[in-house]
């Protein structure tokens, strides 16, 4: 599943782009999970994005894994606002 922040009112696509990374490597440092990246591209004309990529797909992954990091997501996010 790929999804980022939602850019704030007038941001420019490159600094929703940092706050994405920022989030990103901040989830990551703590070990509790890890998430990867990529750059989709942009359509007709936007720019490409960068977006925070999850796997939870595994035959081991539960409910209360997704749950877990979707938590640490939203307060990590939180710290940003």
């Amino acid at each position: 599943m790929c999804f980022r922040l939602r850019p704030r009112p007038g941001e420019e696509p490159a600094a929703t782009d940092a706050r994405n990374r920022q989030l990103l490597e901040r989830l990551n440092a703590t070990g509790k999970a890890f998430l990867t990246h990529t750059v989709l591209p942009g359509v007709d004309g936007a720019p490409a994005r960068y977006v925070l990529r999850m796997a939870i797909g595994a035959s081991r992954t539960e409910e209360r894994h997704v749950r877990a990091v979707w938590e640490q997501l939203t307060a990590l996010a939180a710290i940003d606002r």
